[in-house]
């Protein structure tokens, strides 16, 4: 009897399935669009590179970063790459295959690193674990320098990849709640909270466009248009920088700042095909998606542990005086 309930369930799920608009477009674009337009990956291995540190700043487009670059008046030799993904799942598993790295330890805002490189590197940290901030929605940037000082202190010998979330959504700058924990991250829309097309209408937030390909989970950031997404990757860039900016003069060696894949606010699967992208799908290998920032920094910096130490108190006093303990 339970075999049959749990068949009869299967079957409903699948007719439902079937009947839904968003379904069909997703199956359209993956099994017929991407086998025939993105054929080929001509994208860098970043571990072919030569680095000491990484600084990954997580779905960062080139042109975005270009411009905060130039205001912030950055130092270093910024150049672009192609990345082997067009989101994080991608990149990780085509840049670090199968090998095992001992003199590298992975500081992840990313949860995507923990589940998808687990026991590849000397250490993990897993700042999107510890670092998680509920009313932010997201892993402030804070959270990940104050870890990446606290293991540079213990292990200065090491290389070190340092994953921020930022500018990836959550924006800070656009008051919106997509209902998206610390496990899922805001990062893998498969494994965020589903709503079916019906109830997002009657939320009358995005009624189905065959012409524009997201996530249905993601019809609040839609809706407010190219622009205003813009904006917010770019504040979101003006949030984390400070702290890039500040390892980049702690780090030995040479220090790389890229990203791991861009993000798409409209622009099209192809000059030809009028369907409009948003933000990261898997495999949909456009420009705006894969051509990265590549930042190199000669590094000028030394560890210096007193002063490590030093920046580490004063971040603690900040978060009490925020906090209004002190």
């Amino acid at each position: 009897m339970r075999a049959m309930r749990t068949l009869y369930t299967k079957a409903r799920r699948k007719i439902k399935e079937l009947k839904d608009p968003w379904f069909w477009q997703d199956r359209f674009i993956k099994k017929i669009l991407v086998p025939i337009l993105f054929r080929n990956n001509y994208g860098t291995y970043i571990l072919k590179e030569q680095w000491d540190h990484l600084i990954i700043l997580d779905a960062c487009r080139y042109d975005a970063f270009e411009e905060i670059f130039k205001e912030m008046k950055i130092g270093g030799r910024l150049e672009y790459i192609i990345s082997r993904g067009s989101n994080t799942k991608s990149f990780l598993s085509e840049n670090f295959g199968n090998e095992r790295f001992e003199d590298i330890i992975y500081i992840a805002g990313n949860p995507h690193v923990s589940r998808s490189l687990k026991g590849k590197f000397y250490k993990t940290v897993p700042v999107w674990k510890t670092g998680w901030d509920e009313a932010l929605g997201t892993v402030p940037p804070s959270a990940v320098y104050e870890s990446t000082l606290k293991e540079i202190q213990k292990h200065p010998d090491k290389r070190f990849i340092i994953h921020f979330v930022q500018p990836h959504y959550p924006y800070i700058t656009l008051n919106i709640n997509l209902e998206i924990g610390k496990n899922s991250l805001i990062l893998s829309p498969n494994v965020v909270k589903k709503f079916s097309q019906k109830e997002f209408e009657s939320k009358n937030t995005f009624v189905f466009n065959p012409f524009k390909y997201f996530y249905r989970e993601f019809s609040p950031y839609v809706r407010m248009g190219r622009e205003a997404l813009l904006q917010a990757h770019k504040e979101n860039l003006r949030w984390v920088m400070p702290y890039v900016k500040e390892l980049m003069e702690i780090l030995q060696g040479k220090v790389v700042v890229t990203s791991d894949h861009g993000d798409a606010f409209g622009e099209r699967i192809h000059p030809l095909i009028p369907i409009q992208v948003y933000f990261h799908p898997v495999n949909i290998r456009i420009p705006v998606l894969v051509k990265v920032p590549w930042l190199v920094v000669e590094g000028k910096g030394r560890i210096n542990k007193g002063k490590i130490e030093e920046k580490r108190i004063r971040l603690k006093i900040e978060r009490l005086k925020q906090s209004g303990k002190i």
